[in-house]
């Protein structure tokens, strides 16, 4: 017999095998399998692809993380100068600077408002791919694991193994599951505040400002409000992509746990042949050569008796 993948048959090649009745296990369209990693089909392919990509989502994420921190501690910075701007304003001169870096916050909150649309369905897109692969492998899986051709220890210890990596994938999603409701209920919190209508002084109330003076708290307040706003949006954008880093890794770790419960799922086990086996005795052999014998070939014991007498 083929060496067995299950490492359960010990029946030799010399003889039909009593145990499982000549059938050879660990086959695989016809090919004898010796690791997981030889059940190689297009399903297989597009999982390793996913796999790879779900690692360069990282690396996405990781580089987005590290430019979103910069921008965060250039707007803390930002705020500060600008706080002190407008409270050092006792010129006109010092005014129109302090307005020049009002109007600066202005375009740099449109243009905030523009990338957090932009990151929000970059993770729509990412969360959306991570979970079409899975969901291609997962139909392809059968749990719990069972066969009505299963047959002895080969077929037991293919379960298993099968519901050893089930656990795995049960306790990676539902991590995954923790952290989708996170990511949604930031979100949610995001759009409200980028959402949020901004009123600012503008027209009249800037050239009072610059020329007399006038509104100095609310012009400061306003323009401050923008940063402030700002900074927390990139806050808020910082924990979705931290949140969405935990998720990639997660999603690699689910389909590649699927990958692995589909190839052993593939590997075939011991099966019963229909109808009476052999017989598993000491005596094995002269059944097997009774059977193969054509009717008449063997003389009837009356026959031979008859014989002897004469």
């Amino acid at each position: 017999m083929l060496l067995c993948f299950w490492g359960k048959c010990t029946c030799p090649d010399t003889q039909p095998c009593q145990e499982h009745h000549g059938n050879h296990c660990g086959l695989w369209n016809g090919i004898q399998i010796n690791q997981p990693n030889q059940v190689v089909d297009r399903l297989t392919r597009d999982a390793e692809a996913a796999i790879v990509r779900m690692t360069q989502d990282e690396a996405t994420i990781d580089a987005r993380i590290v430019s979103l921190e910069q921008k965060k501690a250039d707007l803390e910075r930002q705020k500060q100068e600008m706080e002190a701007a407008f409270d050092g304003a006792n010129t006109r001169a010092k005014r129109r600077a302090a307005i020049v870096l009002g109007r600066q916050a202005e375009t740099q909150y449109v243009q905030m408002q523009q990338e957090a649309v932009a990151i929000s369905d970059q993770m729509n897109a990412l969360t959306t791919g991570w979970q079409t692969a899975s969901g291609r492998m997962s139909v392809s899986l059968i749990i719990p694991y069972t066969d009505p051709n299963g047959y002895c220890n080969c077929y037991t210890g293919k379960q298993g193994q099968l519901a050893a990596v089930n656990t795995q994938i049960t306790t990676a999603t539902s991590q995954w599951n923790t952290y989708n409701n996170e990511m949604n209920t930031y979100r949610r919190n995001l759009w409200n505040i980028v959402r949020a209508p901004i009123t600012l002084i503008a027209g009249l109330g800037v050239w009072a400002y610059i020329w007399l003076g006038l509104g100095a708290a609310l012009l400061k307040a306003a323009f401050v409000i923008l940063l402030v706003v700002m900074i927390l949006v990139y806050a808020f954008i910082l924990r979705l992509l931290y949140v969405m880093k935990q998720m990639a890794k997660l999603a690699k770790q689910i389909l590649g746990f699927q990958l692995i419960y589909y190839r052993i799922q593939s590997v075939g086990t011991c099966i019963q042949i229909q109808g009476d086996p052999p017989s598993s005795g000491s005596d094995w052999w002269q059944q097997l050569i009774l059977e193969q014998l054509t009717p008449g070939v063997l003389p009837d014991e009356s026959t031979s008796e008859s014989e002897e007498d004469e």
